[in-house]
């Protein structure tokens, strides 16, 4: 993968994971530990796996720690190997952070090939030596005839033993005068050079959430990671408690310290502030698994999932109206039940083809329409002939799980008389939508008594 905003410490562009001149190593694995809030357990579950792991036999080491002066995360970080971090002087102070090239020299030792590609003295870095693994068989003969290319021999081998480095808040930006701003950049370096990372984050630095956190909370969140961070890792993980617990930890010293506890309590810490974070931590994560889940049917259409079906994470609430005096009922009690799901509503229309609307009918499908976007959902109008299947087709597009309709009547979804002989050997609108839809709640709704069953 190319990450353009890398540079090496001269100012080259470092775009680790475009390029392929020699045979390159997978792109390391990235698991990501997401909470609500600091105090959730995020660091302490990350270094209790990579205990679980090194017990297993993996090489695990600490590549940045942050305790924030909590005890238990500081013991519980004893036995793993820590990379001491690097120091930058700015004047009288001393600042440290995250040593990448002692990580990517730590993880890769093992392989001398690596250390005969970048040896003392040579000007070749290690991240160089990196950049150039990766360059494409396509490059230019000048790029291998040049002074870096006649220095990195191949073959490159790498360690066999898996590697893994914690990293923790991927949020972090860098001190200044480091090779790159942000933490997570550093991270994407490790991630190209074949090493698996788990890595820390609280959900109020996704990027696309600033603004909604900022009006839930009142604070904006400075340090922020792209949406696309979230949207490559290999597997995400929700480290969650109640915000009754998380508040009960800030109490007890266990996050904060005494001065700041109080403080907390009446802005950030709040326990709707809490709950709301907590939701939008669950949600992003079911939304990422919903969009691999896409994605992985979309890369493989023939593939079998469980029972055939689509994946839906989230609800969707479809209404189907018709010409029928009621279908106004039928919104109204479709947008209250898209509320109360928290979820996206939509309306169907389904025209015959064969059947022009009276004009009483056109106004009474534009009542519908005007009053589904006035409860903020979608109007969809689509034309066929046959109505099952339409509702099938639109539920399957939109990944629909739960639909409305009104109780079968002697009119067709579009409006044309049916006999009750018609309706025995074609079967009712009900009975077809029962066959055709699966894991999808259907709601009938009476005409009158307006009495829900499923």
């Amino acid at each position: 993968m190319s990450d353009k905003s890398n540079s090496g410490s001269a100012g080259t562009p470092l775009n680790s994971g475009s390029y392929s001149l020699y045979p390159a190593r997978r792109r390391g694995k990235h698991k990501i530990f997401i909470g609500m809030a600091p105090g959730v357990g995020k660091t302490y579950r990350m270094l209790e796996e990579g205990h679980a792991l090194k017990h297993e036999g993996l090489d695990v080491v600490v590549g940045l720690l942050e305790t924030h002066g909590r005890k238990d995360t500081a013991d519980k970080a004893e036995g793993l190997e820590i990379v001491p971090r690097k120091e930058y002087s700015r004047g009288e102070l001393t600042l440290t952070d995250m040593d990448t090239d002692a990580i990517l020299k730590r993880c890769l030792a093992t392989s001398p090939s690596l250390r005969e590609a970048a040896p003392t003295g040579s000007g070749v870095t290690l991240e160089d030596s990196l950049t150039l693994r990766y360059r494409n068989r396509r490059e230019p003969p000048s790029l291998l005839a040049s002074p870096l290319g006649r220095r990195l021999r191949p073959p490159h081998r790498f360690a066999s033993t898996p590697q893994l480095v914690l990293i923790d808040e991927l949020a972090h930006t860098n001190v200044p005068g480091s090779p790159r701003e942000k933490r997570y950049q550093d991270v994407e370096v490790v991630l190209a050079a074949g090493i698996d990372v788990y890595s820390t984050m609280n959900v109020q630095h996704l990027e696309s959430l600033n603004d909604l956190v900022a009006r839930i909370t009142g604070v904006v969140v400075r340090e922020r990671v792209p949406d696309r961070i979230l949207d490559e890792a290999d597997e995400i993980v929700v480290v969650d408690v109640t915000p009754e617990t998380l508040q009960e930890r800030l109490l007890e010293g266990k996050i904060y310290a005494p001065q700041k506890i109080q403080q907390s309590l009446d802005n950030f810490f709040q326990r709707r502030n809490l709950i709301a974070l907590r939701e939008l931590a669950l949600r992003e994560v079911a939304d990422n698994v919903e969009e691999n889940a896409i994605a992985l049917r979309a890369r493989f259409p023939n593939a079998s999932t469980a029972n055939g079906q689509f994946c839906n994470i989230h609800e969707r609430v479809l209404v189907c109206v018709s010409t029928y005096p009621n279908s106004v009922q039928l919104l109204r009690r479709g947008a209250r039940l898209a509320n109360y799901m928290n979820a996206p509503l939509y309306t169907l229309f389904v025209a015959d083809p064969e059947r022009f609307l009276t004009k009483e009918e056109s106004l009474h499908i534009h009542t519908c329409e005007k009053l589904c976007k006035e409860f903020e959902g979608s109007f969809i109008r689509v034309t066929n002939s046959n109505v099952a299947n339409a509702i099938a087709q639109v539920a399957e597009k939109y990944r629909i799980t739960q639909i409305v309709i009104g109780e079968s009547q002697r009119t067709s979804f579009g409006g044309a008389l049916l006999t009750r002989w018609q309706m025995f050997l074609k079967g009712s609108l009900t009975q077809k939508l029962v066959r055709l839809l699966k894991n999808i709640d259907l709601h009938i709704i009476a005409s009158e008594k307006m009495v829900s069953r499923k």
